[in-house]
């Protein structure tokens, strides 16, 4: 087949969006109107950089709920990984930084809930036992 790993890519998108309209109509609309804007700048040969838009498109395909559209966007970036510029990689690493500051302020929002829980039953516990000695000197 005369095709490019990016029309593969293209195609697989556009599949997987159609099929996801039969489920999530909105989302899949969103979908289908981005891979076509990008589509059109890759077959018309246009100025602006339409690798860097699909990497973006496919990054953002990855933050959705849908497992279909998740593992799509992962077999899409290998089909055009192999032609990324800097900029689609420079995208990439962006995305993975935001990644990883989020999981560590989860992390770091984890800890501190469990440091303020721990705090809360402890004062929970102190006031139990200042409410028993109230109540037997009462006595």
């Amino acid at each position: 087949d005369s095709r490019s790993k990016e029309d593969w890519a293209f195609e697989l998108l556009f599949l997987h969006a159609g099929i996801l309209f039969f489920d999530e109509q909105e989302q899949a609309k969103v979908v289908l109107n981005d891979v076509f804007q990008c589509y059109e700048k890759h077959k018309t040969g246009s100025t602006e950089n339409w690798k860097s838009i699909l990497v973006d498109l496919l990054i953002s395909i990855l933050s959705y709920e849908s497992l279909m559209l998740r593992n799509m966007a992962c077999e899409c970036f290998k089909m055009v990984c192999h032609d990324l510029d800097s900029g689609s990689i420079q995208l990439i690493m962006t995305a993975l930084e935001s990644s990883d500051k989020d999981d560590d302020e989860e992390v770091n929002n984890e800890e501190m809930d469990d440091e303020s829980g721990s705090d809360d039953s402890e004062e929970d516990d102190n006031e139990e036992s200042s409410d028993e000695e109230d109540s037997e000197e009462e006595d």
